[in-house]
């Protein structure tokens, strides 16, 4: 059981470790043998495959993390103010996201008050049916509706 739990724990690192040595052995794989003068023995060892295809190899892995970490703090609206000597201006940046911000909070407040409004027109015309209702059961109860084409006459016979 303990053995589950720290395999489970350490998978992921078991797994990028395996791709590293995966991916290392398709870069050496790719390398040819560098063909270096021996005029120094800096030189010799330069002239070494595993050296060239590991500094391949590095630099690949720098790349990835460097647009993965960049990804991240864009994905976390952690804009990027920086890379190495150039400082970029970030308020346009900033300025999207704020108006974003505020758009999303004007978009809940206008819901809440169709949410409001619907419910009183329900309201309303719940009201209306019943006073319709309340006045065809009086009419019914006392007076009749007099015809269209039948005088309507006030009570004064002259």
């Amino acid at each position: 059981m303990a053995a589950r739990d720290q395999l489970r724990k350490n998978g992921p690192l078991v797994g990028w470790l395996v791709g590293l040595v995966v991916l290392g052995a398709v870069v050496y794989a790719g390398t040819d043998d560098p063909r270096i003068r021996h005029t120094s023995a800096l030189n010799a060892v330069f002239d070494a495959r595993w050296l060239v295809s590991g500094a391949r190899l590095l630099a690949l892995v720098a790349v990835v993390y460097l647009l993965l970490s960049i990804g991240v703090r864009v994905q976390k609206g952690q804009w990027v103010r920086s890379a190495g000597s150039v400082d970029t201006d970030a308020s346009p940046a900033q300025a999207l996201a704020d108006d974003r911000e505020g758009l999303q909070h004007q978009l809940v407040e206008a819901k809440a008050t169709i949410d409001d409004l619907t419910e009183r027109l329900g309201r309303s015309l719940a009201v209306r049916e019943a006073s319709l209702a309340t006045m065809e059961t009086s009419r019914g109860r006392g007076q009749q509706a007099p015809d269209p084409g039948e005088e309507v006459s006030d009570g004064d016979d002259r």
